[in-house]
């Protein structure tokens, strides 16, 4: 067995002492420079935060105000316009308000109007002209309604100095009609193959 004094041991302590000294010191040494560190790159990054939150207000205090200040505006009492032109979901067009009304579409094409008109104009789901509330060129007011397939099937026309026609068309030739356009009452109901079945007075002409 070795025999060692009491030197040795004192040596071997302060041997051991001394590495843990130098492999221990270091990390307690650095461990608040590393915990300083990460507390400036969290401080940095709030900043920035900040910064892009107050960016971000002004932004959208930019975009808020004008719609607010238009939010606040009385509507317009008036709309001056030669045209609007009303769409449903699918873009088609239900209703065109115009001081000149274009041409009508019946079943799906574009024919030439018998005269210039300004007024109202309606279609139905596939873009056909059903109906109108117009003035002409003659200074003639009419409302009519026409069939899916073109057609009118219900006319008034207010003459400017003699009166009113009412017409009450089919198809398939029937009609009956009543006017005050020749400054008396009158009535006419026409069967489909043309003949009279009643005229009042007896001796009206046809009602134009």
């Amino acid at each position: 067995m070795l025999k060692h004094d009491k030197a040795d041991y004192h040596d071997l302590n302060d041997l051991s002492l001394a590495i843990r000294r130098r492999t221990y010191c270091p990390v307690t040494s650095t461990a608040p420079q590393r915990e300083k560190a990460m507390s400036q790159a969290i401080e940095t990054e709030l900043c920035q935060l900040r910064r892009t939150v107050k960016i971000l207000a002004v932004v959208v205090c930019a975009l808020c105000i004008p719609v607010l200040i238009a939010a606040t505006k009385a509507p317009p009492k008036e709309i001056i316009a030669h045209t609007i032109r009303v769409v449903d979901d699918k873009g088609v067009t239900r209703a065109v308000l115009a001081g000149s009304v274009p041409d009508p579409i019946i079943n799906g094409k574009s024919l030439p109007r018998m005269g210039q008109a300004a007024g109202l104009i309606i279609y139905d789901q596939k873009g056909n002209e059903r109906g109108g509330y117009l003035t002409s060129l003659s200074d003639e007011g009419l409302l009519t309604l026409d069939g899916a397939h073109g057609g009118e099937v219900f006319k008034v026309v207010a003459n400017p100095d003699a009166g009113a026609s009412l017409f009450l068309p089919h198809a398939n030739g029937a009609l009956v009609a009543l006017t005050t356009y020749r400054g008396q009452p009158e009535l006419q109901m026409v069967e489909k193959d043309g003949r009279a079945l009643i005229t009042l007075p007896a001796d009206a002409p046809p009602i134009p």
